[in-house]
């Protein structure tokens, strides 16, 4: 675990495998951090405050062979969270102030 670490984190290969061998697809999910709304301690806590977004789901290119599936699950994967990370900093940032 990387507590509270807002950049995206290296992807690792295990999952991709499991879901070309299993013909399952990947569901990216962003977290993002955000500040609170209101200067109201809640919880009396550090803690930040927390929006998960979850988007479309992602399947394997059944027509590759399979480590070029994983490759291209991959890939596809880490795009897909990094737009929606951009895409939801900026979101959040105007949502929440």
């Amino acid at each position: 675990m990387w507590p509270y670490y807002s950049k995206i984190r290296p992807f690792k290969d295990g999952a991709f495998s499991f879901a070309v061998k299993n013909d399952a697809p990947i569901i990216p999910i962003c977290i993002c951090f955000r500040k609170k709304r209101t200067d109201i301690k809640i919880f009396r806590t550090r803690a930040k405050f927390v929006t998960i977004h979850i988007g479309k789901p992602i399947y394997p290119d059944k027509n590759l062979p399979v480590k070029e599936a994983q490759e291209k699950l991959r890939l596809n994967s880490e795009n897909t969270i990094r737009r929606m990370n951009r895409f939801f900093k900026i979101v959040d940032e105007h949502w929440y102030d």
